[in-house]
């Protein structure tokens, strides 16, 4: 008798539950690569006028579901072209493509992979970058935010990559873009990185 009364009380009890009372076992993310964005932000003259852009080209691999978004941001990994360049202007893309990227040791390809990430809703996520031959670890502060957006910024110098020669050709090229109010003319060797995704619930 008393078995029975406790399989109705079970069963009672399971279905009197309001919905989403057992949702956090049967819920997980989605993340679309198209919903992957990476900006980089430059700098040109003293008073370190911002340069904005992004490329056109760019490959991600990984992992696109699980239970926690960061599962898939720690199996994440990126190629990109060079040579598709966008700052909103024609004439700059050219200059970056003929200048600075097409001095690389290999202009065809940047790469990049996570190699580590801590925090539970904001911490620390390293990237290994390879750029013009060269590997380093660049750290990004990341966040996400209860929209399920992950947000990570940092900055690298590119001289870091042994593309101080390209930058000198570039400064030389733009060298009236990049004159300011003072007469002097810059070009910045640190560069601004963003990197958004976009993550999706899915309950079943």
């Amino acid at each position: 008798m008393c078995r029975n009364y406790l399989l109705a009380f079970f069963f009672l009890s399971f279905f009197l539950l309001p919905q989403g009372a057992f949702a956090h076992s049967m819920c997980g993310y989605t993340l679309d690569p198209h919903e992957i964005h990476l900006e980089w932000t430059a700098f040109k003259t003293n008073q370190k006028i911002a340069v904005k852009g992004s490329f056109e080209q760019i490959h991600w691999e990984g992992r696109f579901q699980g239970a926690r978004p960061l599962q898939m941001i720690r199996k994440l990994k990126m190629s990109l072209k060079p040579q598709s360049v966008e700052s909103g202007s024609s004439e700059r893309n050219q200059n970056l493509k003929d200048y600075f990227f097409g001095k690389m040791e290999d202009p065809s390809e940047i790469t990049a992979s996570v190699v580590q990430i801590n925090g539970r809703d904001n911490g620390i996520l390293k990237i290994k970058l390879q750029m013009n031959g060269k590997t380093k670890i660049i750290p990004l502060h990341w966040q996400k935010n209860e929209e399920d957006v992950f947000s990570a910024t940092g900055t690298l110098d590119i001289t870091d990559f042994g593309m101080a020669p390209a930058l000198d050709t570039l400064q030389q090229a733009c060298e009236k873009q990049h004159r300011g109010k003072d007469g002097v003319s810059k070009t910045w060797s640190e560069v601004d990185l963003s990197l958004t995704a976009h993550f999706k619930k899915v309950c079943r």
